[in-house]
């Protein structure tokens, strides 16, 4: 979805340390590999592809959790294996999607980098499997920006709850209140109000106008037009 930049000019970062950033739908376009990765499944589980054009009705979740809506969209049984192999399944597939086929937002590399110039740690907290959000942000080229990259796996629950935020700004010695968490899904926003952190909305992303129930300290569409937090030091 699109969204307007209304709180751009009035965002205080004075006293920002940290940057946490959700990594599907905030950095990364990955909705054409999370299709493909599911549509195969589909497949291997003997049914017919998604169609063209398909849009997910979960892109927040947990792998089960997309493909668990996948099957009720679709009006499809639950495979006896379950639901948390059906996770791994999609994961497989996932894991096998070509390397760049998941691309950056205009004006992440360049926002990162000069995030980076001005001494603010930077953090990836994301539902996705630890090993395959290595993978993803390897493949774009932006791994090395970040000093923590938490994933669902690395502290046993996945967002909404605050564990996975909390547990990221643990790793990199930033109290809740000096970190800002960059999101484009209402559960990066739950997550981000349960933990006590600032929330970022990135409203071209997968999100939805549920994020409006939720605080928020700024709200864009463009990386390119963000400002830099040039008082983040002060």
């Amino acid at each position: 979805m699109t969204g307007t930049d209304h709180t751009l000019q009035t965002m205080d970062w004075t006293g920002v340390r940290a940057m946490v950033f959700d990594m599907d739908g905030t950095l990364l376009n990955t909705e054409h590999a999370i299709v493909t990765a599911a549509s195969q499944t589909l497949v291997q589980l003997g049914h017919a592809p998604l169609p063209a054009a398909y849009r997910m009705p979960n892109m927040f979740g947990t792998a089960a959790d997309l493909m668990a809506d996948v099957l009720k969209e679709r009006q499809l049984p639950m495979p006896q294996a379950g639901k948390a192999q059906l996770g791994q399944w999609f994961e497989q597939h996932y894991a096998q999607q070509p390397p760049h086929g998941a691309p950056l937002y205009a004006g992440v590399r360049a926002w990162l980098q000069a995030a980076r110039d001005q001494g603010l740690a930077l953090a990836v907290c994301t539902n996705k499997q630890h090993a395959l959000a290595l993978k993803g942000l390897e493949a774009a080229g932006i791994l090395d920006q970040f000093q923590v990259v938490t994933g669902r796996d690395s502290c046993g629950v996945a967002k909404p709850a605050p564990d996975p935020l909390l547990f990221t700004l643990g790793h990199l010695h930033v109290p809740p209140h000096e970190a800002v968490f960059f999101g484009d899904t209402h559960a990066d926003a739950a997550c981000a109000q349960a933990a006590g952190v600032r929330f970022a909305w990135f409203t071209a992303g997968f999100g939805t106008d549920l994020v409006r129930q939720y605080p928020r300290v700024l709200d864009f569409a463009d990386y390119r037009r963000l400002p830099l937090p040039t008082a983040a030091l002060a």
